[in-house]
């Protein structure tokens, strides 16, 4: 949802909202990408499906803030670190 954050809709009908961090966009090439990346590597590491959503979002928000390709990426601890100031509200159940 860009700028608005991400929609989680969970198996059991929660529906969550992942917000976005107050970010400078440099180039948004790639972000969406980064942001499956992200998600399926914290799920291939037995995250949570609302842990690995925030760290596909911090995923993302780093290359958002980066031209052009990624030449030097941060470790999975320090992006994990990052997640916990993404903010995480619930919509009402389906």
């Amino acid at each position: 949802m860009g700028d608005e954050g991400i929609l989680l809709a969970t198996a059991n009908g929660d529906r969550l909202i992942i917000q976005p961090s107050p970010i400078s966009v440099v180039d948004v090439t790639g972000a969406g990408d980064a942001f499956w990346a992200g998600m399926l590597t914290a799920l291939l590491h037995n995250f949570s499906p609302v842990e690995a959503a925030q760290l596909g979002q911090v995923v993302a928000e780093f290359k958002i803030g980066v031209l052009g390709h990624i030449v030097e990426f941060p470790s999975l601890e320090s992006l994990w670190t990052k997640t916990k100031n993404i903010r995480v509200s619930t919509l009402k159940k389906l």
